[in-house]
């Protein structure tokens, strides 16, 4: 991923609002959002009243994840919630660093936030 001046992204899931644990993203996605996969295959295998949509849950992305066949697992939100145990959001710096939600980044050339290489 390439972060280009700044990005804020949750930690939470956008349907439990609870904090993610096993973060993915459907593979077609074009946001760097992650959600929950646990949250995502029990809601739709709990929706009894329609069909299940299997696509992304954020707001405005339709991309398909059809029986959980296109979720792919987020290695830079791993880093994310370890780096920052009791944050809900995480902003990223185009020079690498991350400050969880109500730190006050340093310049550049003193970051005081965790510094964090983004492949």
């Amino acid at each position: 991923d390439v972060v280009v001046g700044q990005m804020k992204v949750s930690l939470l899931d956008p349907c439990s609002l609870s904090r993610v644990v096993a973060p993915v993203r459907c593979e077609e996605c074009r946001h760097p959002q992650f959600f929950d996969l646990h949250t995502f295959l029990a809601m739709n295998r709990a929706t009894k009243t329609h069909a299940p949509k299997w696509t992304c849950p954020l707001p405005g992305c339709d991309a398909s994840a059809r029986n959980g066949r296109s979720l792919v697992p987020s290695p830079v939100a791993r880093r994310l919630l370890a780096a920052h145990p009791a944050a809900t959001s995480v902003t990223l710096f185009a020079n690498g660093t991350t400050c969880a939600d109500g730190d006050v980044p340093a310049p550049p050339s003193e970051a005081a936030c965790d510094v964090m290489v983004i492949d």
